[in-house]
């Protein structure tokens, strides 16, 4: 599991880590939050390993490309006034990681 309480800009991404410089300052709350740890279950039923349908929408989600070329799934859902972005990464058209962004 990870965690991102930055504001983070002015990204470089160089093998396979992103880097943030400029001018990076605490947000003071949680920004993002992810996993590709087997347990995850998402309140839609998306787990690890759910199989993905290639085409345009599934459950919410519009396909997206991630960092690197990879492919992904997104959503957003609003709640009591907050919006939450759900991105998945997917492998071989199944879900491997997920992640919320504030």
């Amino acid at each position: 599991m990870w965690a991102c309480y930055w504001r983070c800009t002015s990204a470089v991404t160089e093998d396979g880590f992103t880097y943030y410089g400029g001018t990076v300052r605490p947000a003071n709350r949680l920004l993002t939050l992810g996993t590709c740890n087997p347990i995850f279950r998402l309140p839609d039923g998306t787990a690890k390993g759910t199989r993905t349908p290639p085409g345009g929408r599934w459950r919410g989600y519009r396909p997206t490309w991630l960092e690197g070329g990879q492919q992904g799934w997104r959503k957003v859902v609003r709640h009591d006034g907050r919006t939450t972005a759900v991105v998945l990464s997917v492998l071989h058209g199944r879900v491997q990681c997920a992640w919320l962004e504030a």
